[in-house]
């Protein structure tokens, strides 16, 4: 059908700032095309439409920059605490870490309370390695 042959084919392709520059994402007649992006990157857009075996140039770019969401709070770490009757001051901590939440755990705080749970901490460390797996005594 020679109406189908003029119609346009646009091609859409993003450049989501990952480092793999424009990747093709739509290819075909529409006109309007709904696509997901992530909270806190920018985005470059450009379209090509091609009409039989002619075809324009690629458009100008267009920039998209989404808003950076606040990352949800990180899971608590899964805490090793060793001690015996026999070493009463004393214990050895170690901890694996949980979900980050969506951004790198930047410390550890550990806390030491004497007396009844609940109390507040007598004693405190803060790691700001944030060394997963690592002893301390």
């Amino acid at each position: 059908d020679e109406e189908e042959a003029d119609a346009p084919v646009f091609m859409l392709e993003v450049d989501a700032g990952t480092g793999k520059g424009f990747e093709r994402v739509y290819v075909g007649a529409d006109n309007q095309l709904e696509i997901c992006v992530e909270p806190g990157r920018c985005y470059l857009f450009r379209v090509m439409a091609t009409v039989g075996l002619a075809e324009t140039g690629w458009s100008h770019e267009i920039t998209l920059a989404t808003q950076a969401t606040v990352p949800a709070r990180p899971s608590a770490p899964v805490a090793c605490v060793t001690g015996s009757d026999t070493a009463c001051y004393a214990i050895q901590v170690s901890w694996f870490k949980g979900k980050d939440g969506g951004l790198p755990v930047e410390q550890y705080d550990v806390q030491m309370c004497q007396g009844t749970a609940g109390s507040s901490p007598s004693s405190s460390f803060k790691d700001p390695d944030g060394d997963e797996g690592v002893l301390y005594v």
